[in-house]
Protein backbone atom coordinates (compact mmCIF):
# COMPACT_ATOMS: atom_id res chain seq x y z
CA UNK A 1 0.00 0.00 0.00
CA UNK A 2 1.63 3.23 -0.99
CA UNK A 3 2.17 5.66 1.75
CA UNK A 4 1.71 9.62 1.77
CA UNK A 5 5.11 9.82 1.84
CA UNK A 6 5.51 7.70 -1.79
CA UNK A 7 2.94 9.54 -3.06
CA UNK A 8 4.51 12.90 -2.71
CA UNK A 9 7.80 11.37 -4.05
CA UNK A 10 6.26 10.34 -6.94
CA UNK A 11 3.77 13.59 -7.51
CA UNK A 12 7.63 15.74 -7.25
CA UNK A 13 9.27 13.62 -9.56
CA UNK A 14 6.23 13.91 -12.36
CA UNK A 15 6.46 17.90 -11.23
CA UNK A 16 10.32 18.19 -12.20
CA UNK A 17 9.28 16.42 -15.87
CA UNK A 18 6.76 18.72 -16.53
CA UNK A 19 7.54 21.96 -19.14
CA UNK A 20 8.24 25.38 -17.60
CA UNK A 21 5.86 27.95 -18.65
CA UNK A 22 6.34 31.62 -18.38
CA UNK A 23 4.95 32.73 -15.20
CA UNK A 24 1.59 34.92 -15.16
CA UNK A 25 0.43 32.46 -17.95
CA UNK A 26 -2.37 30.48 -17.44
CA UNK A 27 -3.49 27.50 -19.59
CA UNK A 28 -6.08 28.47 -22.62
CA UNK A 29 -9.63 28.81 -21.29
CA UNK A 30 -8.43 28.02 -17.64
CA UNK A 31 -9.67 31.25 -15.86
CA UNK A 32 -12.80 30.91 -18.07
CA UNK A 33 -13.64 27.45 -16.60
CA UNK A 34 -12.85 27.95 -12.63
CA UNK A 35 -14.78 31.67 -12.92
CA UNK A 36 -17.83 29.47 -14.59
CA UNK A 37 -17.38 26.84 -11.56
CA UNK A 38 -16.80 29.61 -9.24
CA UNK A 39 -20.16 31.53 -10.60
CA UNK A 40 -22.07 28.39 -10.27
CA UNK A 41 -21.20 27.43 -6.71
CA UNK A 42 -22.02 30.98 -5.75
CA UNK A 43 -25.69 30.49 -7.54
CA UNK A 44 -26.51 27.53 -6.07
CA UNK A 45 -25.61 28.66 -2.44
CA UNK A 46 -27.17 32.13 -2.99
CA UNK A 47 -31.15 30.85 -3.25
CA UNK A 48 -31.58 29.88 0.30
CA UNK A 49 -34.61 26.91 0.62
CA UNK A 50 -36.60 29.63 2.87
CA UNK A 51 -36.08 32.07 -0.22
CA UNK A 52 -37.54 29.37 -2.63
CA UNK A 53 -40.32 28.52 -0.80
CA UNK A 54 -41.34 32.24 0.53
CA UNK A 55 -41.03 32.86 -3.42
CA UNK A 56 -43.56 29.79 -4.53
CA UNK A 57 -46.15 30.92 -1.50
CA UNK A 58 -46.21 34.25 -2.64
CA UNK A 59 -49.30 33.43 -5.56
CA UNK A 60 -51.23 31.45 -2.56
CA UNK A 61 -50.40 34.12 -0.03
CA UNK A 62 -51.91 36.91 -2.03
CA UNK A 63 -55.07 34.18 -2.79
CA UNK A 64 -55.56 33.70 0.89
CA UNK A 65 -55.68 37.54 1.64
CA UNK A 66 -58.01 37.99 -1.29
CA UNK A 67 -59.95 35.70 -0.21
CA UNK A 68 -60.44 36.71 4.22
CA UNK A 69 -61.16 40.02 2.57
CA UNK A 70 -63.82 38.99 0.24
CA UNK A 71 -65.74 37.31 3.66
CA UNK A 72 -65.12 39.93 5.62
CA UNK A 73 -66.70 41.91 3.67
CA UNK A 74 -69.84 39.14 2.96
CA UNK A 75 -70.42 39.34 6.80
CA UNK A 76 -70.36 42.87 7.34
CA UNK A 77 -74.01 43.99 7.93
CA UNK A 78 -75.00 47.38 6.82
CA UNK A 79 -75.09 50.22 9.60
CA UNK A 80 -78.38 50.86 10.72
CA UNK A 81 -79.95 54.54 10.52
CA UNK A 82 -83.21 54.10 11.88
CA UNK A 83 -84.35 56.91 13.94
CA UNK A 84 -84.30 54.97 17.30
CA UNK A 85 -80.82 54.72 17.26
CA UNK A 86 -80.21 58.43 16.37
CA UNK A 87 -82.34 59.26 19.39
CA UNK A 88 -80.02 56.72 21.39
CA UNK A 89 -77.03 58.58 20.99
CA UNK A 90 -78.03 61.97 21.10
CA UNK A 91 -79.46 60.62 24.75
CA UNK A 92 -76.39 58.87 25.48
CA UNK A 93 -73.82 62.11 24.45
CA UNK A 94 -74.04 65.12 26.73
CA UNK A 95 -74.89 68.24 24.54
CA UNK A 96 -74.49 71.73 25.76
CA UNK A 97 -75.99 74.75 23.95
Amino acid sequence: MATPEDLFLRLSRLARRAPAQPPGELPTRLATRVLAQVRAEQNAEGVSLWERLSLGALPFATAAAALCLLVSYAKQKPPRADAELLVQHLLASDLEP
